[in-house]
């Protein structure tokens, strides 16, 4: 079951990477980790550092990838960025966190995205 949800993860954030660069957004790190921090994906929007938390679900559970953040997962977000703003020099005024939210047809390999900018 883990691995069947690591890959429902991995593919939608495959997806929510190609979705974005094809808005012009450059992907700079997948799965950046610190200690037990992660972050998903962190893009480049022009000057701007983007904190990216992609949420995937299969299509038969669509609905579930639309619920809400707990506040803990937000903490951590917030943690795991700081770390990486204050390692790479970056200002957090030029930072904003964004939420992705992909429903993937597994059968097709496609998936719906839904991107929500400076959600945090």
């Amino acid at each position: 079951m883990a691995k069947k949800i690591n890959n429902l993860g991995r593919s939608g954030e495959q997806i929510a990477a190609r979705f974005l660069e094809s808005k012009g957004l450059k992907v700079l790190e997948r799965n950046w980790r610190y200690g037990r921090l992660e972050i998903d994906l962190i893009l480049k929007d022009g000057p701007q550092i983007v904190f990216l938390e992609v949420k995937t679900a299969c299509l038969a559970n669509r609905n579930l990838v639309f619920g809400y953040f707990k506040r803990r997962q937000i903490e951590r977000i917030k943690k795991a960025a700081l770390v990486y703003v204050r390692r790479h020099g970056f200002c957090l005024e030029h930072c904003r966190f964004d939420l992705l939210a992909v429903v993937v047809d597994a059968a097709r390999g496609t998936g719906v995205v839904r991107h929500f900018a400076d959600v945090i």
